[in-house]
């Protein structure tokens, strides 16, 4: 188990999240299914890594303790999150720079997940925060 979920329920969670994402977007499905190829893993487990955060909320011993994000859009726009309490991930990112159309991203992205934060050229920023409640 991992944080209180059992893998056979990882496993089924991450599949029901891949078939939303090809339901949604089946050329992101077939992203995920082709980076599990090409890392000699199973569908499920890239999957299970682009639905990280939805699944762990599922476990028993989740408790909210996410990220701290900024973003500043001024004549020199910036964005900013940090993910403090997971040290382990530091060597696990890569940017990303995506230009299509009028449109330009660059984001910050953890290897095997299609996408994650970043800030775009029309000064729009998306980052994740998980907040709690009792």
């Amino acid at each position: 188990t991992v944080h209180g979920i059992a893998e056979q329920d990882v496993r089924r969670h991450a599949l029901e999240s891949l078939d939303a994402v090809a339901g949604w977007a089946p050329e992101l499905a077939r992203e995920i299914e082709g980076t599990a190829r090409g890392a000699g893993l199973e569908d499920w487990q890239v999957a299970a890594l682009n639905a990280r955060t939805e699944i762990l909320a599922l476990g028993r011993h989740a408790r909210p303790r996410e990220c701290s994000t900024i973003i500043a859009n001024r004549q020199a726009p910036f964005s900013m999150q940090t993910w403090d309490w997971h040290v382990e991930l530091a060597n696990a990112w890569h940017l990303q720079a995506v230009t299509t159309g009028s449109r330009a991203f660059v984001g910050l992205t953890e290897y095997g997940t299609l996408g994650k934060i970043g800030f775009n050229d029309a000064g729009v920023g998306v980052h994740l925060n998980v907040l709690g409640h009792r």
